[in-house]
């Protein structure tokens, strides 16, 4: 378990990992949130990158039907997200979570300003 304030050094040493092993990465980073309550102080969760070969310890996620919304802006305002997929929810009872959500970050607040920082927000969801 982790904090919020840990996320970035979690990401680059996932990087640093990742080249070591001559896995050359294709430039998507995500997180997978295990807990039910979301904390900035305890979360569990597992931060994953795209990598273009397999290799020891790669695994590939099953796909599946995900509601999704994309973010455009500071990483502070990524609730939002998750609040507009979860009001979206409310509304559509015939989707139900099926899984752990997930945030996929788009590009990198190394490459661009914070305001034109996007993330993905997944939520993975069966229909009845």
């Amino acid at each position: 378990n982790i904090n919020n304030d840990e996320i970035g050094a979690l990401i680059n040493e996932l990087l640093q990992e990742s080249a070591k092993r001559n896995l050359p990465c294709m430039g998507i980073v995500q997180m997978v949130y295990y807990t039910q309550e979301f904390s900035y102080e305890n979360m569990d969760m597992e931060a994953m990158v795209v990598v273009t070969q397999d290799g020891e310890s790669i695994r590939t996620l099953p796909g599946g039907t995900f509601v999704s919304v994309t973010h455009r802006g500071h990483y502070d305002g990524l609730h939002f997200a998750y609040e507009a997929l979860t009001a979206w929810m409310a509304q559509h009872h015939e989707y139900k979570l099926n899984g752990v959500p997930m945030d996929r970050y788009l590009n990198s607040p190394h490459t661009v300003s914070p305001e034109n920082l996007e993330t993905m927000v997944l939520f993975p969801v069966t229909k009845n």
